[in-house]
């Protein structure tokens, strides 16, 4: 095999850090700016899977915590489990007295909500992943089903 030859065997060192320095330092900026663009559109999928992972943990003590599931009934007057209306007011439905501020709220999919300033305020809303939280939750309100959603479509 044949030995490979470099510029550093014809040239000094130093000759070719120079020649390395004008060939790259005009190209630093977009070197750079490459670089700083791609950490842009790094960071902010970080951060969004941070705020994730706390709001995970805020639901998960939250469903732990013994927060309230919304309740309504089925056309045939069964209790089933409600989502939560976030942005709506915060009523009890059969008696129309609204839940006090900084209640918490739980509902069958994993959202958790505080009333605040009298509605289910979006603010407040934290999304829990963890479907055994979530069942145990449920399972404290023993005559409630669950009802699959149905989707209403147009033809």
């Amino acid at each position: 095999m044949k030995p490979r030859t470099t510029l550093t065997d014809y040239l000094p060192f130093s000759i070719c850090l120079s020649i390395a320095g004008v060939l790259i330092i005009p190209r630093l900026p977009t070197l750079l700016g490459n670089a700083t663009s791609l950490r842009t559109m790094v960071d902010p999928l970080a951060a969004q899977e941070s705020q994730a992972k706390s709001a995970d943990q805020i639901a998960q003590q939250h469903y732990k915590a013994g927060c309230q599931m919304l309740i309504t009934r089925n056309p045939q007057g069964k209790p089933i489990f409600a989502t939560i209306p976030i942005g709506q007011p915060a009523l009890n439905a059969t008696t129309g007295i609204p839940f006090a501020d900084h209640s918490i709220f739980c509902d069958h999919t994993g959202t958790t909500v505080l009333v605040k300033d009298g509605i289910f305020h979006p603010s407040t809303v934290a999304f829990s992943r963890n479907r055994q939280v979530i069942r145990d939750a449920m399972q404290r309100y023993s005559n409630v089903q669950y009802e699959a959603p149905t989707v209403l479509t147009q033809e």
